[in-house]
């Protein structure tokens, strides 16, 4: 039979069940799934169907597809043995026997982090205030949320070796705490590779809502600073995850949505916060995207209050508030 055929036949048929059994497993609507396509610690893989009825995967950290492109990833096939491999799978055509399952390693999610950091705080100045002030955000806001301004910071690895850091007037030290683990702020590192340091792990969200925001809207944000910036100038509920491209499990998002009436995601003005935005909101349909490129070139939220784009704060605020 031609290949255009039986691709036919194949596209009349629900590929639901060909990718369980090329996983070797149920799989549940909207839930993430260890990648086929190498070992990973935190689940990052995805089977949907799309408005359009057809199933689709989805792997986070590389590409996506159809049914074939997946029989063509997982197995090394070209399209025409794709195409007879799924035949064979949904009892099309029996002169191409199915392949086994694919059998990759089920690795434990659960996040094992034996990284200890503690700190020594100290007097919050006149210089970090005017600092934080510049986002709008107040010393009370600041120990709302658990962040603390730092004399020295200290990290103990995994081979017990401890490095500390030490605050100077040009190299401020905060720490974000979080629970019992902690993340050092150092925002005037001339290494951005350094701003960030501890041992603040994916299951961490930031972010504490006052009671009179509750009812109203929640915005996740890219970055603790950023949920910051939106709790004070434009009054609503905000979280951060741990970093950009940690995407919420069904039980964080739970957390997160609890009491509020809508969920936004606002990520960075660039590639990266548009792609991991739009992950979020194909994962959780429920959530609304804010492009800040609608509104503002400035990189995120921050950089907006700090520019004193009042027109952007106001259009951003009523977008969460009118619908």
């Amino acid at each position: 039979m031609k290949t255009s055929m039986l691709k036919e036949l194949c596209d009349q048929r629900d590929h639901w069940p060909a990718y369980e059994r090329l996983m070797g497993q149920e799989i549940a609507p909207k839930k993430m799934l260890i990648s086929p396509f190498r070992k990973e610690r935190h689940p990052s893989f995805n089977i949907y169907r799309g408005k359009d009825g057809v199933v689709r995967w989805m792997d986070f950290a590389d590409e996506g597809g159809d049914i074939y492109s997946f029989l063509m990833r997982l197995h090394g096939l070209d399209f025409k043995s794709a195409v007879e491999q799924l035949a064979a799978i949904l009892g099309i055509d029996n002169s191409t026997s199915p392949l086994p399952p694919r059998k990759y390693p089920t690795i434990n999610t659960r996040v094992v982090n034996r990284t200890k950091t503690w700190f020594e705080p100290r007097r919050w100045t006149d210089e970090d205030l005017c600092w934080w002030l510049q986002y709008g955000i107040s010393l009370k806001l600041l120990e709302e949320n658990d962040v603390h301004a730092c004399e020295r910071f200290f990290l103990r690895k995994s081979d017990l070796q401890v490095l500390t850091y030490e605050h100077i007037e040009e190299n401020p030290l905060y720490v974000y705490k979080l629970g019992e683990r902690h993340k050092l702020y150092r925002p005037l590192s001339k290494d951005k590779r350094m701003r960030y340091i501890g041992n603040t792990t994916a299951a961490d969200i930031f972010g504490k809502a006052r009671p009179s925001y509750k009812g109203g809207p929640v915005v996740i944000t890219a970055g603790q600073k950023d949920a910051l910036t939106v709790m004070a100038n434009m009054l609503v509920a905000a979280r951060s995850m741990n970093a950009e491209g940690v995407l919420p499990d069904e039980n964080q998002m739970l957390s997160i949505i609890e009491g509020f009436d809508s969920v936004w995601v606002l990520y960075d003005n660039d590639e990266t916060g548009r792609k991991y935005s739009e992950r979020m909101v194909r994962q959780y349909p429920f959530v609304r995207r804010i492009d800040l490129s609608q509104y503002s070139k400035l990189k995120d939220i921050s950089d907006v209050v700090k520019a004193g784009d009042h027109a952007t704060i106001k259009a951003i605020y009523e977008q969460i508030n009118r619908q």
